[in-house]
């Protein structure tokens, strides 16, 4: 049964972003090293926020999707990004080249990297939240 591995996996991996995410100071270089870890090996991530109230989505920043053709990937699990009020701040999506459905704890570590993504975001100095 490979769950209990893939939740080892996981928590090797959100203990390792826990370790950089100390050693990084901008919230760019957060977010890349948190989309990173979500999308995990042979996946791909895609971290989008709101940028202003009156602005759309913006991609903040993307780990394995440059150069991949929109038609070649298929979302595994999306989740939202609030910060600690509820306010919607953006959404984390986890790409594959083939469709399946995601594991239990697959979800899990999106929404944690989610949630770690709130934080840096909320947590950025103001100077490192402009455009």
């Amino acid at each position: 049964m490979p769950e209990p591995d893939a939740a080892g996996s996981a928590t090797s991996r959100l203990q390792q972003l826990e370790r950089e995410l100390a050693g990084l100071r901008t919230l760019d270089e957060r977010l890349q090293a948190i989309v990173c870890a979500a999308a995990g090996t042979g996946g791909k991530g895609l971290l989008s926020l709101y940028r202003s109230p009156e602005g759309g989505l913006e991609v903040a920043t993307s780990c394995g999707i440059e150069g991949a053709r929109a038609a070649d990937l298929h979302t595994l699990h999306t989740t939202t990004i609030r910060g600690r009020s509820g306010q919607l701040l953006g959404v984390l999506s986890v790409h594959l080249e083939r469709p399946r459905c995601p594991t239990p704890v697959e979800i899990r570590l999106l929404e944690t990297c989610a949630q770690l993504a709130a934080e840096a975001v909320e947590g950025a100095p103001l100077r490192d939240r402009l455009v």
